[in-house]
């Protein structure tokens, strides 16, 4: 009985936590213009986007692919932890000296909720609540359907959708983002260059 009252006081702590946590972040543009209208986008979801992105430096969408490791790497393989991925950074011991180490590009705890935890709840919430959902489907389909990716399993197909609709997302996310701050959005590479129009619900 006391583990069960300590289960229930955690839960409507949890529960207070979020409500104050919406109100702060009620105070951003981009909250209220684009991340409270995405269904899948929780409170503590939009805070950890809010917190761990920089939009100020993010000057394209594909800056903050990079940032939160959805690009794809040197060997056309999506980005990883892999020996082949990681790349030569300096850092300072603790003699003060500058040295040199291997290691990964990206933000790995942005990668881990953009991907694991925000692409499952759009899965969850479905096609007609979030037109992202769509954009899985679609994608997949077209993976499972194309001789290029026959040879991949289900779930690396899976996780390519994912990842495809994750970055989708974001280039939404930054042109709403980048439009309220008063900075300059530029269009992704796929549209500006190769004059294709198809991705994110904005689109």
């Amino acid at each position: 009985l006391v583990l069960i009252d300590q289960y229930f006081t955690l839960e409507r702590d949890e529960a207070k936590h979020f409500r104050q946590l919406e109100k702060v972040l009620t105070e951003y543009e981009i909250y209220t213009h684009f991340l409270k209208n995405v269904k899948g986008v929780g409170a503590a979801m939009a805070g950890v986007i809010m917190s761990e992105i920089d939009i100020h430096k993010s000057k394209y969408a594909s800056s903050i692919w990079k940032y939160a490791g959805l690009d794809v790497a040197q060997d056309g393989k999506g980005r990883s932890r892999k020996k082949e991925h990681l790349i030569e950074t300096e850092y300072k011991d603790t003699e003060g000296k500058t040295k040199k180490k291997m290691g990964i590009s990206f933000n790995p705890f942005l990668k881990t909720k953009l991907v694991g935890v925000l692409g499952s709840s759009f899965l969850r919430v479905g096609v007609k609540d979030n037109p992202y959902r769509a954009i899985y489907d679609n994608y997949k389909n077209r993976l499972e359907n194309s001789p290029a990716h026959t040879e991949k399993s289900k779930g690396h197909r899976h996780n390519m959708a994912i990842r495809y609709m994750v970055k989708m997302f974001i280039i939404d996310l930054y042109k709403v983002w980048r439009t309220v701050e008063g900075l300059e959005v530029y269009p992704p590479y796929h549209e500006a260059k190769l004059g294709l129009k198809h991705g994110g619900a904005s689109a």
